[in-house]
């Protein structure tokens, strides 16, 4: 099993279009095969304020990540909810039982 974390720093994001954010990036599921889960959301933390939101997904492996990572329905998210507002990004995949 291959965990996948994106961390970004957005700016300018109202909370509409965080809204409009979540349920592209969490509607992705159902369109892709490869994705077996994936949760989106606002940082909390008030230890650490570098990144203003997080990605979790889950895939059978690294070949499933980088085909969820080129879909297009993937591509399509990040062109619209993503790109306009990204600062700052960060990815950490790890594999684990």
């Amino acid at each position: 099993m291959l965990k996948h974390m994106v961390f970004f720093r957005l700016d300018g994001l109202a909370e509409e279009q965080e809204a409009a954010m979540i349920e592209a990036f969490e509607g992705l599921v159902s369109v892709i095969p490869e994705l077996l889960s994936l949760r989106i959301g606002r940082n909390i933390s008030t230890r650490d304020d570098q990144f203003t939101h997080g990605l979790f997904s889950e895939h059978p492996d690294m070949a499933a990540c980088m085909a969820y990572v080129n879909h297009p329905a993937h591509q399509a998210a990040i062109a619209q909810h993503l790109a306009p507002y990204m600062k700052h990004r960060a990815i950490v995949d790890f594999e684990c039982p």
